[in-house]
């Protein structure tokens, strides 16, 4: 449960909440964490009136006649000390606006929950008191969750079908990847047999062709014979007669 020491609200200084934290363990500052916030965001409206109603409890708190400056009190926060029973003693810090445009701050005193009659806060004061650091307390709530909205915790990604794509789609993407994954020997032999041939496969079966000088129908070929060339003579001259 968190224990808030300091709250605090002006349009100049903004918004300052401190709290800390019970916890058992060395690692820990007198068995709290303390933390801090600071912001110059307007808080809610439900802060704010809770903020401005400790307003009636500064003339009572500072011994001032009653309805002095009552309507120009401007509550700047409280400070706020706890126990182990919770709420223990709270100082309220304000400002009061004179007619010059001055203004007066107050610090006023610290008073306790429990103690002499003198110095105990009034239980309309610590009821009041209460409902501030139930608002301090949204705020907190308020930041953690517009935290979360800008870092939200990353979700596990899948894999959409394309627009206009459906499961038949899908199912077929998933049947043409396994016909592309690699076969075995074993298996693609089997799919090569069992398969049956396309009309598109089947070849006319070759010409047997015939045996070397045969003829197309398997008949002997005959050796072309060549042409007969008639005798060539060549005349010689004849001799001169003896004796011409």
């Amino acid at each position: 449960m968190r224990e808030f020491t300091k709250i605090s609200w002006s349009p100049s200084k903004g918004l300052v909440l401190k709290w800390q934290t019970p916890v058992k363990g060395e690692d820990s500052e007198d068995g709290h964490i303390k933390s801090s916030l600071e912001s110059q965001q307007t808080p809610h409206d439900g802060f704010l009136k809770a903020l401005k109603a400790l307003a009636p409890d500064i003339p009572e708190h500072c011994e001032m006649p009653d309805g002095w400056y009552k309507e120009r009190i401007i509550i700047l926060g409280v400070s706020l000390s706890h126990d182990d029973a919770g709420l223990s003693g709270a100082s309220i810090q304000s400002q009061i606006g004179l007619h010059s445009g001055n203004t007066i701050t107050i610090n006023g005193p610290g008073l306790k929950v429990k103690g002499d009659a003198h110095e105990l806060l009034k239980d309309t004061c610590v009821h009041r008191l209460r409902t501030l650091m139930k608002e301090a307390d949204n705020v907190l709530k308020t930041a953690a969750s517009k935290q979360t909205e800008l870092f939200p915790a990353p979700m596990p990604q899948t894999e959409e079908p394309a627009k206009g794509a459906t499961s038949e789609d899908a199912d077929s993407k998933d049947a043409d990847a396994k016909d592309a994954a690699p076969k075995s020997k074993s298996d693609q032999g089997a799919t090569a047999k069992d398969k049956p041939p396309k009309a598109d496969d089947q070849t006319p079966p070759a010409k047997a062709k015939s045996p070397r000088g045969g003829g197309t129908n398997g008949s002997p070929r005959k050796e072309a014979v060549p042409p007969r060339q008639a005798p060539q003579t060549t005349r010689k001259p004849a001799r001169a007669a003896a004796g011409r």
